[in-house]
């Protein structure tokens, strides 16, 4: 159920146990990619804390992979 309401609101578990802040949680696509955070956002799908960094390793991945042609 935790996971559950984690995902819902965007946050960490951590969070809504109070063992971390918002400040705490770097969100890597909002930081390194902003403008992928905007396509999502217009698409209207809500995206969580946890698929947000499952984009970045896949754009991080994407990049690594072209830098070693």
């Amino acid at each position: 159920m935790l996971n559950k309401l984690a995902n819902l609101y965007g946050v960490t578990t951590d969070y809504l146990l109070g063992n971390e802040t918002p400040n705490q949680q770097k969100d890597p696509v909002e930081e390194n990619w902003p403008e992928v955070l905007q396509v999502l956002r217009r698409s209207g799908k809500k995206t969580t804390v946890q698929e947000r960094k499952k984009i970045a390793k896949i754009i991080e991945t994407a990049i690594e992979a072209i830098t070693e042609d």
